[in-house]
């Protein structure tokens, strides 16, 4: 099951405008598409056959940081787009 599912989604790229038709529409505008995007091509890069292609978990945290900066800055610019923005998704807990 895990494989087929694989194989689906590598039909939807994220550097495609199909990427947007796996995201569930009920989280529409609670991310930025931006940093879905960056955080598809890290999974995918951690799924690499070759251990030593794949991310070190520095590379991994540091790739998931930058992805919430996207994030908070679509939040900050109050930007809208035709896809999926906003950043509830990647809003960080109150302590």
């Amino acid at each position: 099951m895990e494989q087929k599912l694989l194989e689906w989604v590598k039909q939807f790229p994220a550097d495609t405008n199909r990427f947007s038709m796996i995201i569930d529409p009920r989280l529409r505008n609670q991310y930025s598409i931006a940093a879905a995007r960056k955080i598809a091509k890290l999974a995918d890069s951690c799924l690499i056959k070759n251990a030593k292609d794949r991310p070190t978990m520095s590379q991994i945290v540091e790739r998931l940081k930058e992805a919430i900066q996207i994030s908070e800055e679509g939040i900050a610019s109050g930007s809208r787009s035709s896809e999926p923005s906003g950043s509830k998704f990647f809003q960080r807990k109150p302590r």
